[in-house]
């Protein structure tokens, strides 16, 4: 039987978002950055790549309303709050780290 062989890195790679969606907002309460790119993805049909190690921690409290906001927007917030920035790419986005800012802020 191969029932307790699953790695847990697989488990919290996969663990459910906690978002609640609506007709009108996608709403995030406390959710994983890794959580809120998964549920735009999804709900938004774009693509959005990202480095997990590098959002590991961060979290996100706020919602997405539809027909208000649209992806470039809203990813630009996001990644503002976060020291990241939100590439667009032919295929949808790519996050990055702002490396420029954390070097500084280690001189400090």
């Amino acid at each position: 039987s191969d029932i307790n062989v699953a790695p847990i890195k697989k488990i919290e790679a996969s663990e459910p978002s906690s978002a609640i969606v609506t007709e009108t907002a996608i709403a995030f309460d406390n959710e994983s950055l890794t959580g809120v790119f998964n549920v735009l993805e999804t709900k938004l049909n774009i693509q959005i790549k990202y480095n997990a190690n590098q959002i590991s921690k961060k979290v996100f409290t706020g919602q997405y309303e539809f027909g208000r906001d649209d992806a470039d927007s809203f990813l630009k917030m996001l990644c503002e709050l976060n020291n990241l920035v939100a590439e667009k790419t032919d295929a949808g986005y790519t996050i990055k780290t702002v490396n420029t800012k954390a070097k500084q802020a280690m001189h400090n």
